[in-house]
């Protein structure tokens, strides 16, 4: 009896190691398609636990992201360069992750992991966000004014790279641990994020 369940465990494991390469193995077909222009929506496969180092990276066709239930990490460095991307879907059964009017959030909507790169005009920072994840809004060159609320304390590195049309930074965040390149490449000077330190 005990060694009948111990072979229908070992079963179980097989087939979700299964599983995991199969999705692997989708995610990583999907990228190299994507990068070559001939998808405009990229649905990560259900099953895909991790969207890795630049997977999707300098995707330029692509507008929309779908993310599945299944995936629990996401690499901010993994979808940079995306410069027609408008928006992220998430699965509401996602635990650790969500899509505010297509912006990618944690679940609880306290750290900003990225912005639609392809997007136009100003964008106003939810309150209650705490952190600006790294790249995060990087290469958005259609970025005209960003508001950032009082709840921020933190806007990692490159979090606003090459943003070459932000023109406008809108804040009553104070005493912001930044990290470094934040606003390199944009037309931002240092005596309008000086007050972020």
């Amino acid at each position: 009896m005990r060694k009948r369940g111990l072979a229908s465990f070992f079963d179980k494991m097989f087939v979700y190691i299964i599983i995991g390469f199969i999705a692997i193995a989708m995610l990583i077909a999907v990228a190299l398609v994507s990068r070559r222009g001939f998808l405009t929506t990229i649905s990560v496969p259900v099953g895909a636990s991790r969207i890795g180092k630049e997977i999707f990276y300098e995707c330029k066709g692509v507008n929309r992201i779908a993310i599945p239930a299944t995936v629990k990490e996401i690499r901010g460095d993994s979808l940079a360069g995306c410069s027609r991307l408008l928006e992220f879907v998430v699965s509401p059964d996602n635990p650790s992750y969500c899509s505010v009017n297509g912006v990618l959030f944690n679940k609880d909507q306290t750290v900003l992991i990225k912005y639609p790169a392809g997007r136009q005009g100003p964008y106003v920072i939810p309150n209650g966000v705490e952190t600006i994840c790294d790249r995060a809004f990087s290469w958005s060159t259609g970025l005209t004014a960003v508001s950032i609320p009082s709840s921020v304390k933190k806007i990692e590195d490159r979090a606003f790279y090459s943003c070459k049309k932000l023109i406008s930074l809108t804040t009553s965040a104070f005493h912001v641990q930044l990290g470094s390149d934040v606003f390199k490449d944009t037309p931002l000077s240092e005596d309008q994020i000086a007050p972020l330190r």
